[in-house]
């Protein structure tokens, strides 16, 4: 928004809101089995990656028994009790920033996250998809970028949609 001087009776706020429509602030979380990172953006800009407690990394929640690697139930369990804890941290920081989140994942750990998370409103529909981990943080913002903003583009285009059927009744 650039400074500007309006001499009305009202303020002049569409500069504003316009912003609000078109910037997005998120969060991408960027994960494995092994690993999560969590990331905050304003569009395609890093602002920050967070530390303690990301990374987070799956030094306890996994079996080196030969007995139970092949038992895929206990597997799964361990899993989704790895993407839990994941899923209390990055709502323990969205408790004082609450913000979407983008999911940056193999696309089978992206459905698996899903079923643990507690706030499922509140993650975009699309995924990043693919092992991005070990990527530079502003290389994933850019990437994450694209999907946010194709993401932002549709939900402005139902919004223009809704109030031009509202108009036309």
């Amino acid at each position: 928004v650039e400074n500007r001087v309006v001499i009305d009776s009202s303020f002049a706020t569409r500069d504003l809101v316009r912003v609000l429509h078109m910037k997005t602030n998120y969060y991408v979380l960027v994960y494995s089995e092994y690993k999560a990172r969590l990331l905050e953006a304003f569009d395609e800009t890093l602002i920050k990656e967070y530390g303690n407690p990301f990374p987070i990394e799956n030094s306890d929640l996994y079996s080196s028994n030969t007995n139970e690697l092949k038992n895929a139930n206990r597997q799964q369990h361990l899993l989704l009790e790895f993407y839990n804890r994941i899923d209390k941290a990055v709502n323990e920081i969205r408790n004082n920033n609450p913000k979407p989140v983008l999911l940056c994942s193999q696309l089978m750990n992206c459905a698996e996250y899903i079923k643990v998370a507690d706030l499922k409103e509140t993650i975009f529909p699309d995924y990043m998809k693919g092992n991005k981990l070990y990527l530079d943080a502003n290389t994933i913002i850019r990437e994450a970028w694209q999907v946010v903003r194709k993401q932002q583009f549709e939900k402005n285009r139902l919004r223009k949609n809704e109030l031009e059927e509202a108009l036309a009744s």
